[in-house]
Order: structure tokens, then sequence, then C-alpha cells
């Protein structure tokens, strides 16, 4: 009875599942970048965000593989960078808060699902690519 229990428990759908890998890699991202450290006292934030792109193209190749084409990989890869960016700044800009914290990382994660949900129709309609400006994360 037990074993009918478990294969009876609800898989999670795939937009649910897309969902979970989208906020696991913007927190991710965030907190890569708030554990990034310049490595002089006085830095250019230029030269934390090319760190930060190095770090995020390797990581996105090896995980992802040579194969995906490098338009998609800058695509990703910009947008890690910017989250990682958000998170180097913000502690450095601004008191943490908790709730603003929550809030932001809601709404990347619905910036990023609508733009996932119209690069799949764009690619349905067209059988093309995703396009530059549509910035999405691969999972």
């Amino acid at each position: 009875m037990s074993e009918e229990k478990d294969t009876n428990q609800q898989q999670p759908s795939p937009e649910e599942q897309l969902a979970n890998t989208i906020r696991m890699q913007i927190a991710q991202a965030f907190n890569t970048g708030l554990q990034s450290q310049p490595k002089t006292p006085v830095y250019h934030l230029s030269e934390v965000v090319q760190e930060l792109e190095s770090f995020f193209t390797e990581e996105f190749k090896k995980n992802a593989g040579e194969s995906v084409p490098d338009e998609a990989v800058k695509a990703n890869v910009l947008f890690l960078v910017q989250l990682a960016t958000l998170g180097h700044i913000l502690p450095r800009v601004c008191q943490p808060d908790k709730d603003f914290q929550v809030n932001l990382f809601k709404l990347i994660e619905e910036r990023a699902m609508s733009l996932i949900k119209a690069s799949q129709q764009q690619s349905q309609e067209q059988g093309k690519i995703i396009h530059e400006e549509k910035k999405i994360i691969v999972p």
C-alpha cells in the first residue's frame, strides 16, 4: 500500500520544474555576486563583472555542453551576470531587507518566466533560435 502512495504522489509539472530551476539559478547567481570580493580594496565594478562573466561562461558551458549555440550561451551568461551584479551591488548600497529580497526574487522569476514563454512561442511560430533580446535561462 505504501508503494502505491509513492507512485501516486504527483510529480511537478514541467512548468513547475522550470520555475524551480529558475528559482535555483536566480538564487545561485545572486549569491555568487554576494560572495564576489574584489581582489583589491579599490576596484572598478567592470572588473567584477568581467570575472563574473568568465565564471558563468565556464560554468554554463560545463553544465550545458559545448553543443549549445553561442547566442544561447551569451544570453544566459548575461542574465546570470546581471543577477550576480545585483547581488554584489545591493549590500554595498542599501541595508539588507528580507521582504525586499523576496519581492525582488519573485519579480526576477516572473520576468524570466515571461521571457521563456515568449521565446517558446516565437520558436514554435518561426522555428528559429531565440533572438539575443530574449535573454533567458536554458534549463
